[in-house]
């Protein structure tokens, strides 16, 4: 942003982050059905799920040289095979330490990424009624909740609670009826 004349003047530009080489996240090639990416100052995670039911959870820490002159990007990848039922949205918190995965079946598995080199699945739970489906499913400011909606119209506020031994759960907190 600029002032020339005390006229405002936004010059646009591009950056990469990253750097301008295009990075491959399947590395055999496998079409992705989801993907999400949450990007920091120094570490970005890509989470995708492939036409073969596998999630890839690829992460790029940025390394500075020691005089500080050149960035590298160090990339490493995990591979969790064997994610059934099919997956239908991918969501990844702002802190890149929660994955949410809704499935077709109406259940949402949530992953702990704490540890990257080995992502937990911390629950699998039910978040509609009988046959219904899920409809969407989005993070609320600042990634705390979850708003999931179903086929029916309804929609569903889930929250991660402790429950009884400290574990983060996913817990509805309330739910809002279509019309209301």
């Amino acid at each position: 942003v600029s002032y020339p004349n005390d006229q405002r003047v936004i010059t646009p530009s591009l950056v990469y982050p990253m750097g301008k080489t295009a990075l491959n996240i399947s590395d055999n090639g496998v079409a992705l059905i989801a993907i999400a990416l949450q990007t920091s100052t120094d570490e970005t995670t890509i989470a995708a799920v492939t036409a073969q039911q596998e999630l890839l959870l690829t992460y790029l820490i940025q390394e500075e040289s020691f005089l500080g002159d050149e960035v590298t990007l160090e990339r490493n990848q995990v591979v969790i095979e064997g994610i059934t039922p099919s997956v239908k949205r991918i969501l990844l918190s702002k802190e890149q330490r929660d994955l949410y995965l809704a499935h077709d079946n109406g259940q949402v598995s949530h992953y702990d990424l704490s540890d990257k080199e080995e992502p937990k699945l911390i629950q699998r739970v039910s978040v509609v009624e009988n046959s219904d489906t899920i409809s969407d499913i989005r993070f609320l400011t600042g990634d705390i909740s979850l708003l999931i909606g179903d086929s029916q119209g309804h929609v569903t506020q889930w929250f991660l609670v402790r429950n009884e031994r400290g574990d983060r759960t996913l817990t509805p907190i309330r739910h809002f009826d279509a019309g209301n």
